[in-house]
C-alpha cells in the first residue's frame, strides 16, 4: 500500500507556507520547489510513521524541549520576558492571498528589545539563520509582545546525536 499516492489531497482556499519551507528554499538546503509548492496549495494527512522512526522523533523532540527550556532560563536570569513555542505560533496573510505561519522556539523581550531564538541540533545550516530572520520580519506584524521594538536573532545550536 503506496499510503502517500493513496491519500486524498485537498485543495487550500488560500495557498499556506511555512516559514521553515521557505528558509530551506532560500538557503539552499532543498532544491525541489514542486514539494513546497504541493505542500502549500494542498492539505494531506500524513502517513503514521514507523516505530523506529517515531522513537528517533521522541527522542529528538525530548531534546529540541530540553534545549529550548535551558536557554530560556539563561534568557530569563538575564533579564528577558521570554515566550516559549506555542505562545509564539503566528500566522500572517499577505495581500496576494498566501498565508505564512510559524512559531519561533524562543522570543525574548526587554524594555525595546526583542531576541528571536532559534534551537538546532547539528551544524548550523544557511537555512537556520534564514529562518530566525524571517521571524525576526514576521514576528512584529503579527504578535503584540513584539510591536514597535528592535528585533535581532539567534540561533541555538548544539551537537549531539540523536
Amino acid at each position: 500500500m503506496n499510503t502517500f499516492t493513496e491519500q486524498k489531497a485537498r485543495k487550500r482556499t488560500n495557498p499556506y507556507v511555512y516559514v521553515t519551507w521557505l528558509a530551506k528554499l532560500m538557503g539552499g538546503q532543498d532544491q525541489c520547489r514542486w514539494k513546497y509548492w504541493f505542500k502549500a496549495n494542498f492539505q494531506f494527512k500524513k502517513p503514521q510513521d514507523s516505530p523506529e522512526k517515531q522513537a528517533f522523533l521522541d527522542g529528538y523532540l525530548a531534546k529540541h524541549s530540553s534545549l529550548v527550556n535551558r536557554r530560556a532560563l539563561d534568557l530569563e536570569d538575564e533579564g528577558y520576558k521570554v515566550y516559549v513555542e506555542g505562545e509564539n505560533s503566528f500566522t500572517m496573510a499577505g495581500s496576494t492571498g498566501i498565508t505564512v505561519g510559524g512559531r519561533p522556539d524562543i522570543i525574548a523581550v526587554r524594555d525595546e528589545e526583542v531576541l528571536v531564538v532559534d534551537c538546532k541540533s547539528g551544524e548550523e545550516k544557511p537555512s537556520d539563520k534564514l529562518q530566525t530572520l524571517i521571524y525576526m520580519y514576521l514576528v512584529p506584524f503579527s504578535l503584540g509582545h513584539c510591536k514597535n521594538r528592535t528585533r535581532s536573532s539567534k540561533v541555538s545550536s548544539v551537537n549531539w546525536s540523536c
